[in-house]
């Protein structure tokens, strides 16, 4: 059995683990886990991080082993010749202070015993995390959409914007339509799954939702 991905390379063996699985290393991402993920958080997520923030293979018990199994399992074409014309960049964002001091108290909340589970706790950092931060990355869009406009991108029209968050898309979505109702929207998630391939039009805008591999450990 061959796995097929169109990812050369991944966040970390977490993300790979469900080839693992398919391949009859692992009974379940789950098991995956067990056997091979060292630490985990406060929150029984695993970390793949280092002190640094940088993902490592030495957060899993046997990266050798895995990397053998991977090659049983892998085939490496390289398709860069099917490659279409694609403009990259990249933007960070910090987190805001309030954000952070929000992001503290929930932490305080979970260590004092005033929140009682731990997917509590995760799911309101989370909704802080979806819910702020809006108005930078929105002028960063709008900023894209009006380069579009003037062609400075050339040959390339159509824009995706990955999010993670059910919030972050109802924000994107309210926003898009607000400024730019002309635009055609299209959603790939797990409610909508629109088929992600080159529209009849040149002009739409693609929010595609995806999940998180790991955690990153917070210092």
């Amino acid at each position: 059995m061959y796995a097929i991905t169109k990812s050369a390379i991944s966040n970390s063996y977490l993300d790979l683990a469900p080839y693992l699985v398919m391949g009859g290393y692992y009974s379940s991402k789950t098991d995956f886990i067990r056997q091979q993920i060292k630490w985990f958080d406060d929150y029984h997520n695993p970390v793949i991080t280092d002190n640094y923030g940088n993902i490592s293979r030495f957060a899993f018990r046997d990266p050798d082993l895995i990397d053998r199994q991977l090659q049983e399992i892998s085939v490496y074409l390289n398709t860069s010749q099917y490659m279409p014309d694609l403009t990259v960049s990249h933007e960070f964002f910090n987190i805001l202070a309030s954000t952070r001091w929000d992001l503290d108290m929930i932490d305080d909340a979970y260590e004092s015993g005033k929140i009682e589970f731990p997917i509590q706790a995760r799911m309101m950092q989370e909704e802080v995390l979806a819910t702020s931060g809006y108005a930078p990355k929105d002028l960063r869009l709008l900023n894209l959409l009006t380069r579009r406009d003037k062609g400075e991108f050339g040959q390339i029209h159509l824009i995706l914007i990955f999010y993670q968050y059910n919030k972050v898309y109802e924000h994107l979505i309210k926003m898009i339509q607000t400024v730019r109702p002309d635009l055609p929207i299209h959603t790939v998630n797990g409610h909508s799954k629109d088929t992600l391939r080159k529209p009849h039009d040149d002009e739409s805008v693609y929010l595609v939702q995806y999940e998180a591999g790991g955690v990153v450990q917070r210092t």
